[in-house]
């Protein structure tokens, strides 16, 4: 975390700067150490989820509430932060290039945005289940973002783009629910740490 909170620190410089390409790169790198961060979590967790929920369960479930949750909020964040970064970013190329259109940028990136969590959320509901079961938050972090940025829609004033902003808050707020629900269902009737009996 403390080469995340560099970048950040460096993003901040940047933007204030107004040299947006290299803060953009700035924010990508935030992305990737967050999520290098809350990978690591989920792995040793799981890996010593057992000891701790036998000898520390209160442990165990504030590093599952707090700490996990929190990193996803943060992951999710700059994850959207930085294709919203890298849609500014193509408006502004350097001197000798010519500037993306606005709408074809934020198309782009709101597609492969949306793709990736359509192609994530089964993923994380089955084969990665065990590492990540009690990490909602990344799904409330979607349609907080969305009707964030369906609000300054006069801005935008193109109706693809709040139509896919809509429909994406909307994809985020289904996959919350359905999260929700695989949780209590899931640790009712296949907890990962079945209690020790005997």
């Amino acid at each position: 975390m403390s080469a995340n909170f560099l970048f950040n620190a460096a993003w901040l410089i940047l933007w204030d700067r107004e040299l947006i390409h290299a803060a953009s790169g700035c924010l990508w790198a935030m992305t990737i150490c967050s999520l290098a961060a809350a990978s690591f979590n989920y792995l040793r967790v799981y890996k010593q989820g057992f000891d701790l929920n036998l000898y520390k369960p209160s442990e165990l479930w504030l590093n599952r509430l707090l700490v996990q949750n929190g990193l996803e909020v943060y992951v999710t964040w700059t994850l959207i932060a930085s294709f919203v970064n890298s849609v500014v970013a193509v408006q502004y190329p350097p001197q000798g290039y010519t500037a993306a259109d606005p709408k074809m940028a934020a198309l782009i990136a709101l597609a492969v945005l949306a793709g990736l969590f359509v192609l994530w959320f089964p993923f994380e509901i089955s084969v990665f289940d065990k590492y990540c079961r009690y990490a909602v938050t990344q799904y409330a972090v979607i349609p907080f973002a969305m009707g964030g940025i369906y609000a300054r829609k006069d801005t935008i004033n193109i109706p693809e783009i709040e139509y896919l902003v809509l429909a994406f808050g909307i994809a985020g707020l289904a996959m919350l629910l359905i999260k929700l629900f695989l949780l209590v269902y899931r640790s009712k009737h296949n907890p990962l740490f079945p209690p020790i009996r005997g």
